[in-house]
Formats: C-alpha cells, sequence, structure tokens
C-alpha cells in the first residue's frame, strides 16, 4: 500500500461489497449470515490471492457475481441488473480515487476523498 488512503479504500471495500448486498438487492439469509458470507470471501481472497492482476481481476469479478447471485433473492435479470450497475459505480469511483492518488500529494486529502468515494457508492 503506498497511501493511507489506499488502506482505507482496500479496507472499506468489503463493507461497500457487505452494503450492496444487503442493502441493494433482497438478502436470501439474514443480515449478519449475508454478512458474514461476504467477510469469509474476503478473508479467503486475502488468504489466497491469484497471483497476477488480471488473474486477480477476473477471479474477484466472477466470484463477486457468483457470491451476490447466491446471497440475493429474486430475478436473474433483476440480479444481472443490480451487480452490473454496482459494479460500474464501484469501477468508477475505484478510477476517480486512482486518479486522485496520483495528482494529490497530501495523505490527509487522499484519506478524505476515500471515505467520501466510499460514502458515496452506499
Amino acid at each position: 500500500m503506498n497511501s493511507i488512503g489506499q488502506m482505507i479504500f482496500f479496507l472499506l471495500t468489503p463493507i461497500s461489497h457487505i452494503g450492496a448486498s444487503l442493502f441493494f438487492a433482497k438478502p436470501r439469509f439474514g443480515k449478519w449470515a449475508t454478512a458474514a458470507i461476504w467477510l469469509l470471501y474476503v478473508a479467503l481472497m486475502m488468504v489466497l490471492p491469484p497471483d497476477t492482476p488480471t488473474a486477480n481481476f477476473f477471479l474477484t469479478l466472477v466470484a463477486h457475481f457468483v457470491l451476490f447471485f447466491v446471497t440475493t433473492t429474486g430475478s436473474a435479470q433483476e440480479k444481472g441488473f443490480l451487480f452490473f450497475s454496482y459494479a460500474s459505480i464501484y469501477t468508477c469511483c475505484g478510477t476517480l480515487y486512482s486518479v486522485i492518488n496520483t495528482r494529490v500529494q497530501s495523505e490527509l486529502l487522499k484519506s478524505i476523498f476515500a471515505l467520501g468515494l466510499m460514502a458515496l457508492m452506499q
């Protein structure tokens, strides 16, 4: 990690995914069970990360897609729309943070931007 802002963004990402699964869609399980499933997934990805960034991206995309479908209810079209809508918003925020991270020198401002972007996603 290069900055505190990146660490904040990394740590808040699982919370954002849990929030998306609980609040944007209808959870299949209870809130605590859904949160536990997502936290177990995040812990597993941290312990066994893929070797290359490309493999990491595609593996996490597929894993998130499958996990989102397993932990939510509704029609396949509704789940797909919600998943890709959330993924688009998340990608935009991540890209914006990457730009900010390379242009802004202040660690405090990077942290504020990271927290603001994660709050915006929620």
